[in-house]
């Protein structure tokens, strides 16, 4: 149990890390990072389609009967590719994207800390930060911004969620230790 928690807590730790180096860049240079991440997203799905794609055809004709990779390859190479030469579409439904992570994420925060609320009296910090972001997700979602301060927003949000993320990382250790 104890190898899971340090395991799974690592993880969470870098995962923020890295979203808010990302949150960073939208904060600071939002509209070449927003081009450059739908960009790089767009790679990404092109390989994966072409992976699966490839996966698809160079499988046993039993596997073949059964299998979706074609499906997964073309529909992921195509939006790859849209990824890719039009990014503009992906920019308006970034903002959406972003807050429904920081809702999903919440979500799950609040029941992690109403779960440490007979346990210890810290749940209730956690349960505020959990609120909170939950509130700015929604806020993203609703989009009541222009696009480049949407984008600068959706860092500063996503920075606070990353942070708040990680402060309760660190209470759900030291608790569980």
């Amino acid at each position: 149990m104890q190898d899971f928690i340090n395991k799974y807590s690592t993880n969470s730790i870098l995962i923020s890390v890295l979203l808010i180096i990302l949150s960073m860049f939208l904060i600071f240079n939002p509209t070449m990072s927003l081009n450059v991440i739908v960009v790089i997203i767009g790679i990404i799905l092109t390989v994966n389609g072409i992976v699966h794609t490839v996966s698809y055809f160079s499988s046993s004709k039993e596997l073949k009967m059964f299998s979706v990779e074609l499906a997964i390859g073309v529909i992921s190479l195509l939006v790859g590719l849209v990824f890719i030469f039009n990014p503009s579409v992906v920019q308006e439904f970034l903002a959406f994207i972003i807050g429904a992570w920081i809702i999903l994420k919440s979500i799950t925060s609040i029941q992690l800390a109403l779960n440490m609320r007979e346990s210890t009296n810290k749940w209730f910090i956690a349960l505020i930060l959990a609120i909170f972001t939950f509130i700015l997700g929604i806020i993203l979602i609703l989009k009541p911004f222009a696009t480049s301060v949407l984008i600068s927003a959706c860092g500063v949000m996503l920075l606070i969620s990353e942070v708040a993320n990680i402060i309760e990382v660190a209470t759900m250790k030291k608790y569980i230790q």
